[in-house]
């Protein structure tokens, strides 16, 4: 069964080594890009009730904190990245066991903006917000991978003088970013693909933006190198690569190839 639990204090050195101990069988904690949110709870309490009274500390956050948490070994047992270029550069520098890391999904990075005011004329997103957006919102690009795909697509339009203009709000996450919209201070906002359940905006559309146009955004997980339980996240870590995961993550709006490893086609528009 899974249990989200706040940590615990040990009160003594013996239960500290006693909870230790046991930690390998039973426990597992998991540390996840907050983008996971609206699949991950799902996917881990699956694998969970296939094991024998498993329990699971499963906390999602964004990137910059995630990779401070890998960096001073407080991620847990398994750390699920939102770009595979930070879980090689976490495996690098030899915070997390690379040979046993996995990109099991990935996720697009889309505009959700007010509709162009001249109807006839196609514009794409970054001639409204040349043109006509006084206002945008984004993940803060320090701390999320959507932010920083927001921002090299931007710069690939010979648009970085807009990352420096008052018309920009940057967020903690993706949901605070939209929230600027929802309250009428931003006309656009960028998003991942799976955020447009919760983008329900009246004159608001969704305007796809060119894969190559910002760094590939790959969920890959792997087991932390400080981990008493190896094996449980190797276990944990091989689920996500299951038809079963697999097609809970398709139906939730996240690209996959199927079944094993996630390798390289982006999703299609």
């Amino acid at each position: 069964m899974m249990t989200i639990r706040l940590p615990l204090i040990c009160f003594s050195l013996f239960l500290a080594f006693f909870a230790g101990a046991v930690r390998a069988d039973n426990t597992i904690s998991i540390t996840a890009d907050s983008s996971l949110r609206p699949v991950l709870p799902q996917l881990v309490q699956a694998w969970a009730d296939d094991q024998a009274d498993m329990k699971v500390d499963l906390q999602f956050t964004n990137s910059e904190l995630l990779q401070k948490q890998v960096v001073e070994g407080k991620a847990g047992d398994v750390v699920i990245f939102a770009s595979a270029n930070d879980a090689r550069e976490a495996s690098r520098r030899g915070f997390i066991a690379g040979d046993d890391m996995k990109t099991f999904a990935r996720n697009e990075l889309v505009v959700y903006g007010r509709k162009g005011i001249v109807k006839d004329e196609e514009l794409d997103w970054y001639d409204l917000l040349a043109r006509e957006w006084d206002t945008f919102a984004m993940g803060n690009p320090s701390a999320t991978v959507s932010g920083r795909a927001a921002k090299s697509a931007i710069e690939k339009h010979d648009l970085a003088a807009r990352l420096k203009s008052d018309g920009l709000h940057l967020a903690g996450n993706e949901t605070a970013a939209l929230n600027f919209a929802k309250r009428g201070e931003a006309d656009a906002v960028f998003l991942y693909r799976t955020d447009l359940v919760k983008a329900n905006l009246q004159n608001f559309v969704i305007f796809a933006i060119d894969a190559g146009d910002y760094p590939a955004i790959d969920y890959t997980a792997a087991p932390c190198k400080n981990t008493k339980a190896i094996e449980t996240g190797r276990s944990f870590i091989k689920s996500l690569t299951t038809a079963e995961a697999q097609e809970t993550l398709k139906k939730a709006g996240y690209g996959v190839d199927g079944p094993g490893p996630v390798s390289s086609p982006r999703l299609r528009p």
